[in-house]
């Protein structure tokens, strides 16, 4: 998902037409006042708020990684993401997971080459990037429902933000919940 759609998005949403006219939205605005350039920077700052609170909260970023553990810990400023929190520690040649625990500045495992699949916390985006897709769960609608939202909230507009907070929570808990079949057990007597 671009970061540009959103913001047009929550812009579109919110009335904020001196942000739809600015040149970096398709608009025709090349030198902006300033108030319009802070509600532009407050809208992504917004964006990545909103942007951390769904992989923490609500849908996980996963990644999988191979660490090798040294003096019975591997380091959690060696890994590529993030951490939020592990999901699995494997082993990674008896292919078996392994117990392990999780410390401010490690994760505390016997020596060895693991496979680790955790999820993480993104990083900041600026208005020229892209952000996760969620694997095709979440779509620029949803993202706009919460950065405007969180908007809102800062901008003191209570009873809005949570008309928009609501949309965006219904809308996230739609998209995260189960949509395959559910199977019950079959009845016995006893």
């Amino acid at each position: 998902m671009e970061v540009k759609e959103i913001i047009k998005l929550t812009a579109i949403y919110l009335q904020m037409e001196d942000i739809l006219a600015l040149e970096e939205l398709g608009g025709e605005v090349t030198e902006p006042e300033e108030l319009t350039s802070k509600n532009l920077e407050l809208l992504i700052r917004c964006l990545n708020l909103v942007y951390n609170e769904v992989a923490s909260d609500y849908v996980p970023l996963k990644h999988t990684q191979t660490v090798t553990s040294e003096n019975g810990e591997i380091s959690l400023e060696s890994l590529e993401k993030r951490l939020i929190s592990v999901l699995s520690l494997i082993d990674s040649t008896s292919e078996v997971s392994v117990k392990y625990k999780v410390y401010p500045t490690s994760i505390k495992v016997k020596d060895g080459s693991y496979n680790l699949e955790y999820s993480y916390m993104p990083d900041s985006v600026v208005l020229e990037n892209d952000i996760e897709g969620f694997g095709g769960k979440l779509s620029e609608r949803i993202m706009a429902y919460g950065v405007a939202s969180e908007y809102l909230l800062i901008s003191g507009l209570f009873d809005e933000a949570t008309l928009w907070k609501k949309r965006f929570l219904d809308s996230i808990l739609t998209v995260s919940s189960k949509k395959s079949d559910i199977k019950m057990p079959a009845r016995r007597w006893f």
